[in-house]
């Protein structure tokens, strides 16, 4: 290699130059080697790259693949997931298996500016302290805080005035009870007002009261009835002037002529009259019949149906034979102040179907139902006098009471000149009554209600009826409020209710239902009517089919009151027992309480619960002077025991009810109702079915299906596993919710279409409640072989009989599976 060809070093051969970037300007030259490099490009030169075509199509490949397994996995990460199972084949817990406590909802707290950090704890492998705490006892505690000398205090306050509806005194009573709420710590308590139609004594028409009866000789008066009086020896009673003995919702008038007697006024009583004595009824014809058995606002209707011009009543001494004498029965001089609105009409009769808030539209008072001939309630000394009056033939065996006098048909008096005279002198006028309702929301479904109620109105002290009732509300309220304050909460809310107006026919809780009847209809569990406390042998319990369960299970929790038996179950069970079942007697809901809107309206699932004396006949002082808390505590309830026994087992059952995950209905047990109202009806009317070719068997096929997913259903409850997610439990307390109201019908009963429930509802034969069988097929075929067109009776029984089917069929469609059922 020659010197020259040796390269020299300097400075910037040592040193790497830095690379700098600099955008270059288009210049002709630039411009011109551009050009001539796309002529080569296009030219296919030899100097550029080219792709083979295994390169390619080995691309294809991979880029393909690639879109494949990205496609897969976004489609599993954004996929929705199936549902868990809802029926799975593990053991069931048990229905009250309480909630983690929750402490009561708080006020949600303004955020502040200031950052908030979390540690972050250390990292370990030792696991987290198992904790000993044992579950709260929530019934024991409860039961603990039921005490009966508070009982007895709250009774004594509430018994110690009137209670008159749409009176100063009453919207007094209602303020205390919503302050006492607002203090004791509920969620909310409110008055709700209504301005309702009620019926009043005239009191203004000089020194005589607003109903009598009198006999007279020509011109000349010579008997009048005497009234209401205190027997001697009962002293130191809290006694006020209250209302006057009168039949609310009597026509007024002046009535006279003669009198006949007819027994209880019953249709059989009248059947007997107008075969032997029917062409002895004249115009001028009155009627004197005993209480009991039927409403007295079916005794009226039945009295006016049979062409008399009035209707006097008495209490007889045949009733309530287990009163001794030292419980002032038989009473000569009591007298009961009762209502004519029938349960059928519940509410204001002059907002029909309407809260009778403002703005609602009122009918005339000419055009509300109510009877037409004048009606009034005497003594039973004063019965005896006019019964020793009539002459004609002796009645027979069972017309007869027990006073001392010869019951007689009365076709005349004895003195030929002698004539009874009636008098009745009411009026309507609108009055506002007011409803307490107070709250403890539910800490996981404060959506769902469980209702519990009791009226706390009264003519007088009505210490044995609405006395009772208000002093156990208050009670458990109280107990249940004092429990929310150490923490508990019930998964459900629980609101409490104080009706008004109950004893002119459940106007207060008919009109509140009337008012919300969507939300109810939406949300209500059920309803819980707190009875009273009317004699010390047994509980007396009527419900719903899907409430018995919950029932007996809530009663073996509950002690004896006197200590001879392990729990009320066993009390119960042995004083009142089915010999079908096995299983403590529970008799059907009754339409005469404020249990009557809430079932028989809406559909709701309801219980009435009340402590009885051993015929299960109401106190017989009940609505009389008599009735006050001395007399409750001296002959009903001395300790106030049966009153804490009472309350125990309604605290019990709110609690049940509110707090159980899945709601303890039992839908076998309904099917079994279905299956015994079935077997009535086929056992009375199969052989006149079959004559005029009533189809049966339908309704058979319906009950069938019923039953038999009723058992699936009930099965598969039992197969629910212990942490069963909400939306799957949701979905079946949603079903256990619409089966009740799924045997309800729009239309209601054949002529009676504000009662709509087509099981439970009640028959049109004044007993307000339902022995068995289906209550609008009950009415249809009564008496059939007498009405003025039968073709048209028997097609009344054909179309309801469709209907029933129709909607048993719509309540096996409830409970069925619903991963299963498509329409």
């Amino acid at each position: 290699m020659t010197k020259e060809n040796v390269p020299v070093a300097n400075d910037k051969m040592d040193k790497p130059e830095k690379t700098v970037k600099v955008k270059h300007l288009p210049t002709k030259e630039n411009k011109k080697n551009k050009k001539t490099q796309q002529n080569k490009l296009l030219n296919g030169s030899n100097n550029v790259c080219r792709l083979r075509p295994t390169n390619f199509l080995l691309g294809l490949f991979i880029v393909g693949v690639t879109c494949i397994v990205i496609g897969f996995g976004l489609g599993y990460v954004t996929a929705p997931k199936p549902l868990p199972p809802l029926y799975l084949n593990v053991p069931c817990p048990t229905l009250e298996m309480m909630p983690t406590p929750i402490p009561k909802l708080a006020e949600t707290a303004t955020p502040t500016n200031t950052p908030t950090t979390t540690p972050t704890p250390p990292p370990t492998t030792t696991p987290p302290p198992v904790t000993t705490e044992e579950p709260r006892d929530i019934t024991g505690e409860l039961i603990d805080l039921i005490k009966a000398d508070n009982i007895k205090d709250i009774f004594q306050r509430i018994t110690s005035g009137t209670r008159n509806p749409g009176t100063y005194t009453g919207k007094e009573i209602a303020e205390w009870i919503r302050n006492n709420w607002e203090n004791q710590g509920f969620d909310s308590s409110k008055v709700h007002s209504y301005d309702v139609t009620i019926s009043k004594p005239k009191v203004d028409v000089g020194d005589k009261p607003s109903s009598r009866v009198s006999l007279w000789y020509g011109n000349d008066e010579v008997w009048k009835s005497s009234g209401e009086s205190m027997p001697s020896g009962l002293t130191g009673l809290a006694i006020n002037s209250g209302t006057p003995p009168f039949n609310a919702y009597s026509v007024s008038g002046v009535k006279q002529g003669n009198i006949m007697y007819v027994n209880y006024a019953r249709e059989e009583d009248f059947n007997y009259i107008q075969r032997k004595y029917g062409n002895r009824i004249k115009e001028n014809t009155m009627f004197i019949a005993r209480l009991g058995k039927i409403s007295i606002r079916d005794k009226v209707k039945n009295s006016e149906m049979n062409r008399g011009i009035g209707l006097i009543m008495y209490q007889d001494y045949a009733e309530h034979t287990e009163y001794t004498p030292d419980a002032y029965w038989p009473n000569p001089s009591i007298i009961s102040r009762e209502t004519l609105l029938s349960p059928d009409y519940a509410g204001d009769p002059s907002t029909p179907g309407l809260p009778s808030i403002a703005g609602a539209y009122r009918i005339n008072n000419t055009d509300i139902e109510l009877p037409r001939i004048p009606s009034t309630i005497i003594s039973a000394q004063d019965a005896k006098y006019i019964l020793s009056q009539v002459s004609g033939p002796k009645v027979p065996k069972f017309f007869k009471g027990e006073m001392s006098v010869k019951y007689r048909i009365g076709l005349g008096f004895t003195e030929s000149s002698l004539f009874a005279k009636l008098e009745v002198r009411n009026r309507l006028e609108v009055a506002t009554i007011q409803n307490v309702v107070a709250t403890i929301k539910g800490s996981i479904e404060p959506d769902r209600f469980v209702v519990i109620g009791a009226n706390r109105d009264a003519w007088l002290n009505d210490a044995s009826t609405s006395g009772s009732r208000t002093a156990t509300l208050l009670t458990v309220s109280q107990a249940f409020a004092d429990l929310v304050k150490t923490g508990w909460r019930p998964r459900r809310t629980i609101v409490f209710c104080s009706w008004d107006a109950e004893i002119y026919g459940q106007i207060g809780s008919t009109e509140f239902t009337e008012q919300f009847r969507t939300v109810l209809n939406d949300r209500a569990v059920t309803y819980i009517n707190i009875n009273s406390v009317k004699g010390n042998f047994t509980l007396d319990v009527r419900a719903s089919p899907l409430l018995r369960d919950v029932i007996f299970n809530s009663t073996e929790k509950i002690k004896d009151p006197d200590g001879l038996y392990d729990n009320m179950f066993e009390l119960w069970h042995d004083r009142f027992s089915d010999s079908s079942t096995g299983l403590p007697k529970m008799k059907t809901l009754r339409a005469d309480n404020d249990v009557n809107t809430f079932v028989n309206r809406l559909g709701i699932p309801s219980m009435d619960v009340a402590y009885a004396n051993d015929d299960f006949s109401e106190v017989p002082v009940s609505r009389t002077l008599h009735d006050t808390f001395s007399y409750v505590s001296k002959f009903i309830d001395p300790t106030f025991s049966l009153h804490k026994t009472l309350a125990e087992t309604l605290c019990e059952l709110v609690r049940v009810i509110a707090d159980s995950s899945l709601i303890p209905f039992d839908v076998t047990t309904y099917a079994r109702q279905i299956e015994e109202n079935l077997a009535i009806l086929r056992s009375r009317y199969g052989e006149e079915f079959y004559a005029q070719g009533v189809k049966i068997e339908y309704l058979q096929e319906s009950v069938a299906n019923f039953s038999k997913a009723a058992s699936e259903f009930q099965e598969q409850i039992t197969e629910l596993p212990f942490n069963i997610s909400d939306i799957p439990l949701r979905i079946i307390n949603d079903q256990l919710l619409g089966l009740e109201r799924a045997m309800t019908y729009p239309r209601g009963l054949p002529g009676r279409e504000q009662i709509t429930h087509l099981i439970l509802g009640y028959p049109d034969d004044g007993k307000t409640s339902n022995n068995g069988g289906f209550p609008g097929l009950k009415d249809a075929l009564a008496g059939i072989e007498d009405a003025e067109d039968i073709p048209a009776r028997w097609r009344t029984v054909k179309h309801h009989m469709s209907v029933i089917t129709h909607v048993i069929n719509s309540a096996t469609d409830i409970i069925r599976d619903v991963t299963l059922f498509m329409f």
